[in-house]
């Protein structure tokens, strides 16, 4: 989770939400390198902190499940050959939704497919960030987190983004559900549907 103390902020990255985008704006003077920022809960990187950061601005963005599922899978398709034997067997994004629809828990171990509200919640289940943004109103976010922090973060673009077509047209009616109920406190929390 990048930390900066120059800007007195705190993101906590979600996979798929353009946390790298933030990364390399906001967090320049973070202590690890840019390219070795792992996605850990909040939780898990305070384990690891020797002084939780007191007054940062803490802050997350998120995307709506159906969406960030079918960018993960074509993220990783594309990019990350670590994960790529556990989506290796389905050719298509269509067959992979299939397949998640009976067994969600097949990639429950790849970070990219976990919950996003389990990267922030604390013990007691809340979320107690500043402030979460939504990646289909990014710019806004950014405007936000702007002005929060006192940076020119204006027209701040995506890195590190998959290809592929709008998401909807990749589900019918089985996976539809079966995505909703596999990240069903996602979509509560943050009123998603698809």
């Amino acid at each position: 989770m990048p930390i900066s103390e120059a800007n007195h902020a705190l993101l906590v990255h979600v996979p798929k939400t353009s946390g790298m985008t933030l990364v390399h704006v906001v967090f320049q003077d973070a202590e690890r390198p840019l390219g070795q920022w792992g996605h850990l809960t909040v939780l898990e990187e305070f384990q690891h902190l020797k002084q939780v950061p007191v007054a940062y601005f803490e802050f997350a963005f998120v995307q709506n499940p159906w969406d960030r599922l079918v960018s993960a899978y074509h993220h990783i398709q594309e990019k990350r050959a670590d994960h790529h034997p556990l989506i290796a067997p389905f050719a298509a994004c269509t067959q992979f939704l299939r397949e998640f629809g009976n067994d969600p828990g097949r990639v429950e171990s790849v970070v990219h497919f976990r919950a996003q509200s389990d990267f922030f919640s604390d013990s007691e289940g809340q979320t107690p960030l500043d402030c979460i943004g939504r990646f289909n109103h990014y710019q806004q976010g950014v405007a936000y987190v702007s002005h929060r922090l006192g940076l020119p973060l204006g027209g701040v673009g995506k890195r590190n983004h998959s290809r592929h077509a709008y998401f909807q047209g990749y589900y019918n009616v089985p996976p539809i559900q079966a995505v909703g109920n596999y990240y069903r406190r996602d979509v509560k929390l943050f009123g998603y549907t698809l």
